[in-house]
């Protein structure tokens, strides 16, 4: 859900004003129904409106507690009794819509001045020069904050972290010990956006980046927040420079991430598994725990916990050695 130390909710919304939005139809009896704000399909409560537009989420929408949730006609009746169906012919561009009116001002700049607010900084925090720092921030003792850091508001740093210069630190809650290192950027918005009658759509993305205790981040990493839930780094990652982890994914503990991977949204790695330099990762994949990807692969389908991968698309490894094997007696044979 939205946190609102990061995002600023506008007012309910009756479901006649939410239905106007996207050209959709209510009943009469329906429409002064109040929603109070957005909320992801398996976490929404019976004030909040969602919505259903991926058909591997099925089992979530029979079981779905939202009041409201904007859905294609096709699934309608899949729907609980409870829940009200908004019905839409493009959901996603239409929930963007939604999501824009309960959320103004996300795509806001966050301006900081030297007058933060309520600021909790523990006078063992030692603080470079040019450092931005917004009302709300908390950091935690024997933190280290370098020159042209830029800390957005509400944003937690813990205890006895290193946060190396020119870092930007937004819609983060940051562990102990972690070290981030310089030009990383954390919590900037997710490459969220829904495509309706060949116009783009920006999705608010309203989640944050929850980094766990003793992770390492390398220069130049970028970690998207969270659309509607939160990007997450398991404790004692390492992720090495130049990574790009999109919005809504999920690391175990222990993950080491080699240079230039990049991870697309709302992917599941499981603990101690290790991509190498250059692989790619589609969206939505589940990867186990475990598991060893070889360098430049890609992967395109889940993976199960153990397995050793290579090529791309990646197949387990020793299918991938015999690949190459057979091209190249192929080669040789015509040569």
């Amino acid at each position: 859900m939205p946190d609102s130390l990061f995002h600023r909710k506008s007012k309910p919304h009756s479901l006649k004003e939410l239905a106007a939005l996207i050209g959709a139809e209510v009943s009469p009896a329906q429409e002064n129904f109040m929603v109070e704000d957005i909320g992801p399909l398996g976490n929404a409560d019976s004030k909040h409106i969602t919505f259903f537009h991926r058909k591997e989420f099925e089992n979530l929408l029979k079981k779905t507690k939202a009041g409201v949730c904007i859905i294609h006609p096709e699934f309608a009746n899949q729907l609980p009794a409870s829940t009200i169906p908004l019905v839409s012919s493009d959901p996603h561009a239409s929930f963007a819509k939604i999501a824009q009116a309960f959320y103004p001002e996300v795509h806001r700049v966050p301006l900081i001045n030297k007058t933060a607010k309520n600021t909790k900084i523990h006078k063992t925090v030692e603080i470079g020069p040019d450092v931005s720092i917004g009302d709300g921030v908390e950091i935690g003792e024997h933190t280290i904050i370098g020159a042209s850091v830029f800390i957005g508001p509400g944003v937690k740093i813990g205890s006895y972290c290193q946060i190396y210069d020119h870092v930007t630190l937004t819609h983060t809650i940051l562990g102990d010990y972690a070290q981030i290192h310089s030009g990383a950027r954390l919590g900037l918005p997710g490459f969220g956006f829904a495509v309706h009658e060949g116009k783009m759509v920006d999705i608010p993305q309203l989640g944050r980046v929850i980094i766990h205790d003793h992770v390492r981040i390398g220069a130049n990493t970028t970690i998207d927040r969270g659309a509607l839930e939160d990007t997450v780094i398991g404790s004692w990652c390492r992720i090495d420079n130049l990574v790009q982890i999109a919005h809504n994914v999920t690391l175990g503990v222990g993950c080491i991430i080699v240079s230039q991977v990049g991870i697309a949204g709302s992917t599941v790695i499981g603990d101690h598994t290790i991509l190498a330099g250059q692989v790619g990762v589609k969206d939505h994949l589940k990867i186990g725990k475990g598991v060893k990807v070889a360098a430049q692969s890609g992967l395109a389908k889940d993976v199960e916990d153990g397995a050793v991968m290579g090529g791309s698309p990646a197949i387990p490894i020793k299918d991938w050695h015999r690949q190459i094997v057979a091209v190249s007696r192929l080669i040789k044979k015509k040569d």
